[in-house]
């Protein structure tokens, strides 16, 4: 996806507000960039930024299939993205992105059950694959700024 993370907003939702574990403090209804969102993902290893990322994103990959329906796709956008139930679907739909991207980068030791790698024994991987994973991130500049903030 060809966008701007410090233009680009998403919404918190209620679910990823509430969860548990090390949080980047998101609160439920506020618009937050991508960036900034990033940012409490990997410094402070944020849990609800996580969520907020993989509902929004997921709610994107939900929409590819629907691009030859017009009506398809406006029925979507349309729907809440917020609910509960929507918000596991398009979780979901991020985790199964999260494994194929694992997959093309060789990451074979690791399978992704949810995007925070909390409270489930599914989440797994090795150093080996942690060590794929970084330098194929530090090919991106946006990932190499935030790594060096404090």
């Amino acid at each position: 996806m060809n966008l701007n993370p410090k233009k680009v907003y998403f919404r918190a939702s209620h679910y990823a507000s509430r969860i548990h574990g090390t949080t980047a403090h998101i609160k439920e209804g506020l618009r937050y960039s991508i960036y900034d969102l990033l940012i409490g993902l990997m410094l402070p290893s944020g849990n609800d930024a996580a969520l907020v990322l993989a509902e929004n994103f997921g709610r994107y990959l939900c929409t590819e299939g629907c691009r030859t329906s017009i009506q398809t796709l406006k029925d979507h956008i349309e729907s809440d993205p917020y609910d509960t139930e929507s918000s596991r679907k398009h979780i979901i739909k991020f985790v199964r992105r999260m494994n194929q991207e694992a997959m093309s980068l060789k990451m074979v030791n690791s399978n992704f059950s949810n995007p925070h790698g909390l409270s489930d024994k599914a989440n797994k991987s090795s150093a080996q694959d942690v060590v794929r994973l970084t330098y194929s991130a530090l090919k991106y500049p946006l990932f190499c700024e935030i790594i060096k903030k404090d």
